[in-house]
């Protein structure tokens, strides 16, 4: 059984070992998240096996000690066969501790390379956020630009959008000479300024719609406070 113990630790070192030299290249490396738990959960039991069989082994080198101090005939028993059966007990139980020792060896590894796996996991995801970092930050520097240039050509399309409408005349075909202007002009701007004013108020309500909800409710539970 002994034998079995061991064996069984040195098959779970060598697949531990091959995880180690898989996660060395980190440019092919890929998270076995499920392979490292189930190693885990097998070293785990192990270990309780092994805890098992040395309390076990104590139990009976114990039971065996009481016996041989209370044997009913001393002189009837062979001592040399008493030292021999002492010697392989504790042979089995410093056989037992080492491969205990040696599975405890194997979780710290495992548990390293797990901390490995997470730490390169949170590497990566990192640098990808570095990545969408700068590409944002060209996003912004387009936009930025984009805006600079329609601010500097506005001007000019306001201009042209206002000599542009009926309200002007430049052909000189009414009564005064020279350049002539609607006596209805007053309409775009009733038009525009109240487009314009219902637009602002739109976006203000839609960005601060919940600060809006916010104080509203607080002046209502205010209100029925006061009135309780």
């Amino acid at each position: 059984m002994r034998k079995i113990y061991d064996q069984a630790i040195w098959d779970l070192r060598g697949v531990v070992w091959e995880v180690e030299m898989y996660q060395k290249d980190l440019e092919a490396f890929q998270p076995q998240f499920i392979l490292l738990h189930d190693l885990s959960r097998h070293i785990s039991h192990s270990k309780e096996i092994l805890d098992v069989a040395l309390d076990t082994v104590d139990s009976i080198t114990h039971q065996y000690s009481l016996l041989d101090e209370h044997h009913p005939a001393p002189e009837t028993r062979l001592r040399w066969q008493s030292r021999d059966i002492e010697q392989q007990l504790y042979f089995a139980m410093k056989s037992l501790r080492s491969t205990k020792l040696r599975c405890i060896s194997l979780s710290e590894r495992l548990q390293n390379e797990i901390n490995l796996a997470f730490n390169i996991v949170a590497q990566r995801d990192n640098e990808v956020s570095i990545q969408m970092a700068k590409h944002s930050l060209t996003d912004n520097t387009m936009m930025k630009t984009v805006a600079i240039v329609s601010l500097v050509y506005l001007p000019g399309t306001f201009v042209s959008g206002i000599f542009g409408m009926n309200f002007f005349d430049f052909d000189g075909l009414s009564d005064k000479a020279g350049m002539s202007v609607s006596r209805h002009f007053w309409v775009y701007w009733i038009i525009t300024i109240g487009l314009t004013l219902a637009t602002i108020m739109i976006w203000l309500l839609w960005f601060n719609g919940k600060d809006i909800k916010r104080v509203l409710g607080k002046r209502k539970r205010r209100g029925q406070t006061n009135e309780g």
